[in-house]
C-alpha cells in the first residue's frame, strides 16, 4: 500500500473519530500511532491529540516516541561523508555565484560589498559545520577527509579562501566579533608561522 493511500485511510479514520462514528479506543495500535503522527503534522499539541483520541497524554507520548523510533537512522559514516561533500559543493557554487556578482561592473558598489560579506558568511558557516562533523579540526590544522566526494578536495583552495576571508573579516567585522575571532584561529592553525604577523598587519590597517 502506498503512502498516499495510507494517508487517505488515516484521514478517513480521523474524520470518523472526530464525528463520533468510531471509538478511538477500539482502533488497532498501529492505526492509533498513525493518527498521532497525522495530528502532529497538523500542528496539534499532545493534550489536544489526547482529547481527540480519548487517551492520556502519556499514551500520545508513547505513540510519538514510536514514530520517532521508526524514523531514526542508524549511524552511517558513508552518509555523513556524502552529505558533507554535497555541503561543500553547494557552498562552492553559492560562493562562485557571489563572486560573479562582485566582479560584474554593472553591480552597484554597495552590492559588491554585500557579496564579499556574504561569501565570508557562507565560508564561515561551512567551516563551522565541517568542524562540528570532525572534518576540519580547529586546533589541529586542516584535516579534510579526501573521501568526502568523488574528486579530490582542493585543500589549497580552501586554505586560500580562509586567508582571504580573514582579510575581509578585518574590514567588515568588529575585532570582538566571534566569527572574526574563529576565523583568525583557523587561519593561525593553517598558517601557524604567519598567523601572528598577518593579524598585526590587519590590525594596523584598521
Amino acid at each position: 500500500m502506498s503512502k498516499g493511500k495510507d494517508d487517505t485511510n488515516l484521514l478517513s479514520v480521523l474524520e470518523q473519530v472526530k464525528t463520533g462514528a468510531m471509538n478511538p479506543k477500539r482502533i488497532p495500535k498501529e492505526i492509533q500511532t498513525g493518527l498521532v503522527g497525522l495530528l502532529i503534522d497538523q500542528g496539534l499539541h499532545i493534550p489536544e491529540i489526547a482529547k481527540i483520541l480519548k487517551c492520556s497524554d502519556r499514551t500520545v507520548q508513547r505513540h510519538k516516541a514510536e514514530l520517532l523510533a521508526q524514523l531514526a537512522l542508524d549511524p552511517n559514516p558513508d552518509l555523513a561523508r556524502q552529505l558533507s561533500g554535497r555541503l561543500i559543493q553547494i557552498a562552492e557554487q553559492v560562493m562562485a555565484n557571489l563572486r560573479r556578482i562582485g566582479r560584474d561592473k554593472a553591480t552597484p558598489a554597495a552590492s559588491r560589498i554585500d557579496a564579499e560579506a556574504n561569501i565570508f558568511q557562507v565560508m564561515a558557516k561551512l567551516v563551522e559545520k565541517l568542524q562540528s562533523l570532525g572534518y576540519l579540526p580547529l586546533n589541529q590544522g586542516l584535516a579534510l577527509d579526501a573521501s568526502l566526494r568523488d574528486g579530490p578536495i582542493d585543500v589549497s583552495h580552501i586554505i586560500a579562501e580562509v586567508t582571504t576571508l580573514r582579510t575581509v573579516s578585518s574590514k567588515c567585522l568588529a575585532p570582538e566579533d566571534p566569527a572574526r575571532k574563529d576565523l583568525e584561529k583557523l587561519d593561525d592553525a593553517i598558517n601557524p608561522k604567519q598567523g601572528g604577523k598577518k593579524r598585526g598587519r590587519a590590525t594596523k590597517k584598521l
